[in-house]
């Protein structure tokens, strides 16, 4: 991601040191000004570390064990989208996290397949917990076990907490930082979360993380984020 580019290292580690240090993620325009730079090129450049963000999770993160899963609507009204989530439940406490942009209007069985074969260690059989979803039968023909709640709050909170803490968390952190997000950039903020997320217990080390992140990463061009 470095290679050849026109920006400062010390400009590059000083962006990358700022967004790990930001716990609530760091929109564009405060960066800007902060480092005095142009808007379009931190945006840019932000983006290009979300790129890098999503990148690195989706060789080392896999989900295993009992998965929670459920869809949420992300967006203002009139453009909301449709994303399918899944994280581990362990013990009383939840594991890894994973958030999916769903293209079209609903949730469907092909979706759903596409996003478990993706996410989930494949090698092995699972049980999820989900609400009762026609889309979710899916993953018994896949071989998991599934256990399915009726879609209340009373068993929204009890069966799935972690997944439904998530989403709340997620529009939260999306809401607070960014404010609007068009949906055809609403994957990269939300890896940007998972990401976060993910290595929330290791904050200390997440400027580390991302640095190697970035170095790994392959190069996106400005008009390949904007078409």
């Amino acid at each position: 991601m470095f290679h050849k580019t026109r920006i400062p290292l010390l400009a590059w580690f000083w962006m990358i040191f700022l967004i790990a240090q930001d716990k609530g993620g760091i929109s564009a325009l405060r960066l800007s000004k902060l480092l005095g730079m142009h808007y379009s090129t931190v945006w840019h450049v932000l983006h290009k570390i979300r790129i890098a963000m999503s990148q690195q999770d989706s060789k080392v993160i896999k989900l295993i064990g009992t998965i929670e899963l459920d869809e949420g609507f992300f967006g203002r009204k009139k453009h909301k989208s449709q994303v399918l989530v899944m994280i581990e439940s362990k013990n009383g406490h939840s594991g890894k996290l994973v958030m999916k942009r769903i293209f079209g209007t609903m949730v469907n069985k092909s979706a759903v397949k596409n996003v478990v074969q993706e996410c989930v260690d494949m090698r092995h059989r699972y049980k999820f917990v989900t609400d009762r979803a026609a889309a979710h039968n899916i993953l018994e023909k896949m071989g998991h076990r599934l256990e399915a709640h009726l879609s209340t709050p009373i068993s929204a909170a009890e069966k799935l907490p972690f997944v439904h803490l998530a989403i709340s968390l997620a529009k939260r952190f999306l809401l607070g930082t960014y404010h609007g997000i068009k949906r055809k950039h609403l994957q990269n903020y939300l890896d940007e979360f998972c990401y976060r997320y993910n290595r929330r217990f290791q904050e200390s080390g997440l400027y580390q993380s991302l640095i190697k992140a970035c170095v790994y990463a392959i190069p996106i061009s400005y008009p390949a984020l904007t078409r």
